[in-house]
Formats: structure tokens, C-alpha cells, sequence
């Protein structure tokens, strides 16, 4: 805008009316809508950057989750493979003392 109005004042045109104040006027909307194009492009990108970043806390959280349900279905395996293991050793035991005279 101070670009514009150097140039119309160079040239000796009065800015305050006529088709100079109706040349300035368009130009300051103009630049106005270029503005607020920008800033809507900065929010929309912030926007996005902010979805990807909780995509991927997400994906973390996931992650870890897994890790846990494995860890815990490891454990349960071998508790499961132990009891297995005790209660046939059991059952011998007792077969094996019901064969005694």
C-alpha cells in the first residue's frame, strides 16, 4: 500500500478522492483477501501437522499397548505350560500311589 500511494502522490494524483481513494480502497482489500488467504492456508497446515502428530501419539500408544498384551500372553503361556506340566505330575503321583499295596 505504501508502494502504491509513493506512486500516486509521484505522479500528483490527490489520494483522498476520486478515482485515487477508489483505486487505494480496492487495493487494501485486496491485499486484505490475499492476508487472509495466507492465514487460512497457516491454520489448515497447523491443522494438519497437529492430526499427524496425535496419529502418531496414537500409534504409540498402540504400540505399547501390543507390547504389553504380548508380554502378558508370554507369562500366561508359560503359567499355563507350568500348571499343565504340575498337574500331570500330579496325576502320576497319585496313580503311581493308588498302585502301592
Amino acid at each position: 500500500m505504501g508502494e502504491l500511494r509513493s506512486q500516486l502522490g509521484a505522479s500528483g494524483f490527490e489520494m483522498d478522492s476520486g478515482s485515487s481513494l477508489s483505486l487505494l480502497g480496492e487495493s487494501a482489500e485486496e491485499i486484505q483477501y490475499d492476508a487472509n488467504i495466507v492465514s487460512q492456508n497457516a491454520a489448515m497446515a497447523a491443522w494438519g501437522h497437529q492430526v499427524g502428530a496425535t496419529r502418531a501419539a496414537n500409534d504409540v500408544s498402540w504400540q505399547n499397548f501390543q507390547k504389553k498384551q504380548a508380554g502378558s500372553g508370554k507369562g500366561a503361556l508359560f503359567t499355563s505350560i507350568g500348571g499343565s506340566l504340575l498337574g500331570s505330575l500330579g496325576d502320576g503321583i497319585t496313580k503311581f500311589n493308588q498302585t502301592k499295596p
